[in-house]
């Protein structure tokens, strides 16, 4: 992960420099307390995404007319932040469900929109 840079009381890894490019990914870890100062906005990004894309996955696949079928394509674009989360938080049951859910998501795509 290369050298440690110290600014203001955090660690920030990688350090900025202009050989390394531009990051995608700024971490921040508190010294104080040890923890990732932009994990409470990703978890609130995550919650939102499977808020919106689960929920109305739900909603379309109990529909009765030609729309049922959006509801597998959401239900599949709902899985990254399902997933992501159960890493993060070491949910491994939910991690389990949640790659079956996948794989159910997946066939109601291949059925409805492939087959």
């Amino acid at each position: 992960m290369g050298k440690k840079e110290r600014k203001n009381n955090y660690i920030i890894y990688p350090p900025r420099s202009k050989e390394r490019g531009i990051f995608i990914f700024n971490l921040k870890i508190n010294l104080k307390n040890n923890k990732l100062m932009d994990r409470k906005m990703q978890d609130i990004i995550c919650q939102t995404w499977i808020v919106i894309f689960g929920c109305s996955a739900i909603w379309f696949v109990g529909r009765l007319e030609q729309w049922k079928r959006w509801g597998y394509i959401l239900g599949l674009i709902s899985q990254p932040a399902w997933i992501y989360t159960t890493i993060i938080h070491d949910q491994w049951g939910i991690f389990l469900l949640s790659l079956f859910y996948t794989y159910s998501w997946g066939q109601g795509v291949y059925n409805y929109w492939i087959k």
